[in-house]
């Protein structure tokens, strides 16, 4: 509720019919199963364009927001297709440091620095680890931000 009345976007949604609301659901299972392979972890191996630069993630902020969203939306139980792409991207998405790591074993739950840019560019990171492009002549700087979130989208994931 707003604070001159009820929201009419939020009370809307309640007087869709039945048949419509059974078509929208069975529609949003079809995109959200189409949208999960094409994740932030394909794009910059898989299915990048030659010369376009592919940030990798710092966080997993994205993925909570449609974690919360796709719960709201789906009346508060969790749909298997949007269980299906929080543990895919749970799962895949640390693959990509751990391309960049390549002379160190990575650490579970470590992951790259949400402030300090890592970029892949035609199918592989722009440098190595074993590269020393940081700061000082010494590997990029490492965060562990991801892991905690990652751990918790995980379990949410499972839930279902």
């Amino acid at each position: 509720m707003r604070h001159h009345g009820p929201d009419p976007d939020v009370h809307r949604p309640g007087r869709v019919g039945q048949r419509q609301r059974r078509s929208r659901q069975a529609y949003s299972v079809a995109r959200e199963l189409r949208d999960a392979r094409q994740t932030i972890t394909s794009a910059p191996v898989c299915r990048f364009e030659p010369g376009k630069t592919y940030p990798l993630p710092g966080f997993a902020d994205d993925q909570q927001y449609r974690y919360y969203f796709g719960i709201a939306r789906a009346g508060g139980k969790m749909p298997e297709p949007l269980a299906f792409k929080t543990i895919y991207d749970a799962y895949t998405e640390p693959m990509l440091y751990r391309l960049y790591s390549d002379d160190a074993p990575v650490p579970p739950g470590i992951n790259r620095f949400d402030l300090h840019p890592y970029n892949f560019r035609d199918g592989k990171p722009e440098d190595y680890r074993s590269q020393r492009k940081g700061h000082y002549n010494r590997p990029r700087p490492t965060g562990s931000r991801m892991g905690p979130q990652k751990h918790g989208l995980l379990r949410l994931g499972l839930q279902c």
